[in-house]
């Protein structure tokens, strides 16, 4: 019994480290969906990289398409606000330059960071707020795996909005 508490006590371990992945398969178009057309609009400050920013909203539209919700140019009525606080891109200089200043590879540390808030607006008028992304801030060392978590973490939240 003890083995058995302990095998699955290490698969718990094992199965619990890592990203937040997206699913292989597609959704299933739910007939409950509160949400299935949406525009989608994303905010940034001034300084943000435009190439991350077009591969960012790429990646949360593939999201969203894969949970059976619409992408559409023209719906001024719902649309999904996206509001980049910060959009941080790990310098890998610096992280070679540490790597060299204290003579083992720098791994502890990363500076990838995206903060943001996510709304859906009818209009100019915010008729739903995710509380779970006011104050979201997520940091992974691998930059192209924290954009697939955050976007699919965004695409689950409308997706099963209610």
């Amino acid at each position: 019994m003890k083995k058995l508490v302990l095998v699955g006590m290490l698969l718990c371990l094992a199965g619990c480290g890592g990203t937040y992945k997206s699913i292989a398969v597609e959704y299933p178009v739910s007939p409950h969906a509160k949400y299935k057309e949406l525009k989608l609009e994303i905010t940034s400050p001034e300084d943000a990289d435009k190439e991350e920013l077009k591969s960012f909203k790429e990646l949360i539209g593939s999201a969203l398409q894969k949970r059976g919700i619409k992408l559409m140019d023209g719906n001024e009525n719902q649309k999904l606000s996206v509001e980049i606080i910060n959009f941080n891109k790990d310098s890998q200089v610096l992280r070679f330059a540490l790597t060299l200043a204290i003579g083992v590879p720098f791994t502890q540390y990363t500076s990838n960071a995206i903060e943001l808030k996510v709304s859906i607006k009818n209009k100019e008028k915010v008729i739903e707020e995710f509380k779970e992304f006011q104050e979201f801030q997520e940091s992974i060392k691998d930059w192209e795996d924290l954009k697939k978590t955050v976007a699919n973490r965004m695409a689950d939240a409308v997706y099963f909005a209610h």
